[in-house]
């Protein structure tokens, strides 16, 4: 058994608490008056996860141009550094797509994720497209142009 002068002790260590815990400016007694713990509040997490709806949206539209952007891509791309420069491009739609879904997934929009998943897709099926017939040698397909050296392999 607890004895009543343990038991008043610590009820008196526990208002002292209590007072220090008053002071900080990010503590929230409103969970002490329902009976629960009080606790602080993290600061500037008042909102819903994922920032604001136009942000998300802000996402979800950047990589929809990024997507189409990368369809109309003005120049060749079967060899040498433009062939890297549309990989770089296509590995962007697909990050673009992955960060709105993400942004999306968290504010539960599901229109906005569709969309995302989307782009997100499209990124893999053309960096898909590109990269995976020249990991097959017999495909005839090159990373470098045929007259150019290519770097040395170790």
């Amino acid at each position: 058994m607890i004895d009543k002068d343990q038991e008043s002790k610590w009820d008196k260590e526990m208002s002292e608490v209590d007072k220090m815990l008053a002071k900080l400016p990010t503590y929230e007694p409103a969970k002490q008056a329902r009976g629960g713990d009080a606790t602080l509040r993290r600061p500037g997490l008042g909102g819903p996860p994922g920032g604001t709806a136009g942000g998300m949206w802000l996402k979800v539209g950047l990589g929809i141009a990024v997507a189409i952007g990368v369809t109309m891509w003005p120049y060749t791309h079967a060899c040498g550094p433009k062939l890297f420069l549309y990989v770089i491009a296509t590995g962007t739609v697909t990050i673009a797509g992955a960060w709105a879904a993400l942004a999306s997934w968290t504010r539960r929009h599901g229109f906005a994720h569709v969309m995302a998943m989307a782009v997100l897709v499209w990124g893999l099926a053309l960096t898909a497209r590109t990269v995976l017939p020249r990991l097959e040698t017999n495909t005839g397909a090159e990373w470098f142009c045929p007259g150019t050296v290519a770097p040395p392999s170790r």
